[in-house]
């Protein structure tokens, strides 16, 4: 016969760009500044709490509780100065990626074919600070980038849940971060 099906997911993808630019110029002196900050903060669920089903026949049920962020940052902060005597330019870009993925099995009696708690968290993050200066005398400048990415992905089978199954149970938490 057919297999019987149970699909609990929830997905989130999220893409975040920002920048900032300045650009300064004087006769004698020059100063320019310009800084960018990106905040994500995600929180993705997928849950079996206190389900019962009976479908471990021929093993073929199929039950899935899944979780998934994919989420990418693109920030920029770009500074030119330029003056006759002296310039300095600065470019900050500040990035902070707190996401959860979460995939449970909670409480329940659960007899099926296949069982898969699985989470994923794939973070992508591109970050460019520049900070350019000119003059005839002196120049300065500097650039920063700051990546903060904290979070965390779990798959888990909790509370007392009584699983049965005729074939496999999968429990698989990923997180990966690309900076």
């Amino acid at each position: 016969g057919k297999d019987a099906k149970i699909d609990v997911t929830a997905n989130d993808t999220s893409i975040l760009g920002s920048a900032a630019a300045g650009i300064g110029g004087a006769g004698t002196v020059a100063v320019e500044g310009a800084a960018s900050t990106a905040l994500i903060g995600r929180q993705t669920h997928a849950a079996l709490t206190d389900t019962n089903i009976d479908q471990a026949v021929d093993g073929k049920a199929l039950v899935t509780a899944s979780a998934t962020n994919d989420g990418s940052i693109y920030n920029n902060a770009i500074v030119v100065a330029g003056s006759g005597t002296a310039a300095a330019g600065v470019g900050a870009a500040v990035n902070h990626d707190s996401t959860d993925a979460d995939a449970a099995v909670s409480g329940g009696i659960l007899k099926v074919g296949n069982l898969d708690v699985v989470s994923a968290s794939r973070d992508k993050i591109l970050n460019i600070g520049v900070g350019g200066a000119g003059s005839m005398y002196a120049g300065v400048a500097g650039s920063v980038g700051v990546n903060i990415i904290d979070g965390s992905s779990k798959a888990q089978i909790m509370d007392g849940a009584d699983i049965t199954s005729a074939n496999n149970v999968v429990v698989n938490a990923q997180s990966d971060a690309a900076i």
